[in-house]
């Protein structure tokens, strides 16, 4: 649609319609006036507007992009951040190319909303674009359940060679190939398919350049490669993606992809490869070890606990809850208490969808045992332990967002428990320190006493 260059139109028109002030301030759509109370003004003037779709069809935002070039005016604006709108988890075309996208195992990323519709139209059904944000790993993860291959059609400014190359270092450590268009010079995907058809966008998309190949020819154009430490810290560069790919048998492939652009010995690459991959063992290793050191001080139980065992049932039961957790709590697996729980939760986060227990049984890669503990978990939920019937497991469907708040906090709860015992324990047996260890003790006891009343609420 379009939104008049009036001040306050669109204002006018939703109140006129029953739609309050508040409402409209709430979604973005209207600013108020400074020192005013009750005087407003439209966000989006004089602009063509986008209505944006989350992953389920619902409108949660609106983009506006620019019609006349205007000093100091910003091509694209989008909805503030609300509640239902949040940038960093939306991709603009995602809902609507969805099918496509699976049909053809691969997206197009490009800028813009006008770039998406534009190839929609020229039948690039697979198109979409992050919402005014650089992309991000909740972006990512979206995109990893339809497919695992991006097309990199951002525009050949810096700020695009910056955005591609972040978008290059995101996606590789998620297992996608990520290949590069790239686009006629000053232009972008929507005037290319204008002035020069749909074909011509798809001979881009079959002309792609792998990762490799892109940073090669953009570090050949800057001159890089003529500077022997400048091409050092290119290659290392590129050798520290590489290692960054998880599937291994890739990594021989791009190292001779490397060797063969710069025209160099593969095995010289291949060794400075086994060299940098043995010293971030090393580093990984010293991390593991102090990771170790933390959980066999606060991990006493042996097998996974009540608090950790009802998590992991939302999740599975719930797919947006590893989303929720991941984003609102910053929950990853260092947050549960025992070993196994923590490689439970692994299992789940890397299978997360719309059908995670689904992904996991089909997993060959997964022994059974571990298959038929997730079928009990799930299976047995009609016949609700004493454990759960306390957590209010019945409940679930109906409060989710209260039901995941306060499994995360009885997790916490029982972490505070665990580390009580441990400065009990220390307490006994090292009675000169004891002033100190009981001031730890008392910290505990608030931060569980808080956590215990935010449960009532």
């Amino acid at each position: 649609g379009y939104s008049p260059s009036g001040w306050d139109t669109l204002f006018r028109e939703m109140t006129s319609k029953g739609f309050s002030p508040e409402i409209l301030l709430d979604a973005g759509l209207v600013k108020k006036k400074e020192g005013t109370e009750n005087e407003f003004y439209d966000v989006f003037r004089e602009r063509i507007m986008f209505p944006i779709y989350n992953a389920t069809g619902k409108v949660v935002g609106f983009g506006g992009r620019i019609l006349k070039e205007v000093d100091n005016q910003p091509k694209y604006i989008n909805s503030p951040q609300t509640e239902v709108f949040d940038k960093s988890k939306l991709l603009f075309g995602l809902f609507k190319g969805r099918n496509e996208i699976r049909s053809k195992e691969s997206v197009v990323l490009v800028e813009g909303y006008a770039d998406v519709i534009a190839l929609h139209q020229a039948g690039i059904k697979n198109a979409i674009a992050s919402c005014g944000t650089s992309l991000t790993m909740e972006q990512l993860n979206q995109i990893a359940r339809y497919c695992k291959t991006i097309y990199i059609a951002y525009d050949g400014d810096e700020a695009g060679q910056k955005a591609t190359e972040r978008a290059i270092q995101l996606a590789l450590p998620l297992g996608f190939e990520v290949l590069v268009v790239k686009l006629i010079e000053n232009e972008d995907p929507d005037s290319i398919v204008k002035k020069f058809g749909a074909q011509a966008f798809h001979n881009l998309i079959d002309n792609a350049k792998s990762f490799l190949e892109y940073l090669f020819e953009l570090a050949q154009s800057k001159g890089i490669l003529n500077r022997p430490a400048k091409k050092s810290q290119f290659i290392q560069y590129c050798l520290e993606l590489i290692s960054k790919i998880p599937d291994k048998l890739q990594h021989y492939e791009y190292i001779q992809t490397l060797a063969n652009l710069l025209l160099m010995p593969y095995s010289q690459l291949e060794a400075l490869f086994h060299e940098k991959q043995k010293i971030e063992k090393e580093i990984s290793k010293n991390v593991q070890q102090e990771e170790k050191t933390f959980l066999q001080t606060t991990q006493h139980a042996t097998k996974i606990l009540p608090e950790e065992e009802y998590l992991l049932l939302i999740c599975l039961e719930q797919p947006e809850a590893i989303e929720v957790l991941e984003n609102v709590y910053k929950f990853d697996k260092s947050n549960m208490i025992t070993q196994e729980g923590a490689e439970l939760f692994s299992i789940v986060y890397s299978h997360q969808g719309k059908n995670p227990l689904n992904s996991i049984l089909s997993n060959i890669a997964i022994d059974e045992a571990t298959k038929n503990y997730f079928i009990n978990l799930v299976f047995s939920k009609e016949e609700v332990s004493k454990h759960w019937e306390r957590f209010g497991f019945a409940e679930i469907e109906k409060d989710f967002n209260r039901i995941l708040r306060d499994a995360f906090t009885r997790l916490k709860i029982k972490k505070i428990e665990f580390k009580t015992r441990e400065i009990q324990n220390l307490i006994a047996s090292d009675p000169m320190n004891q002033e100190k260890y009981l001031k730890e003790l008392q910290e505990l006891f608030r931060t569980k006493q808080k956590l215990l009343n935010s449960l009532k609420k």
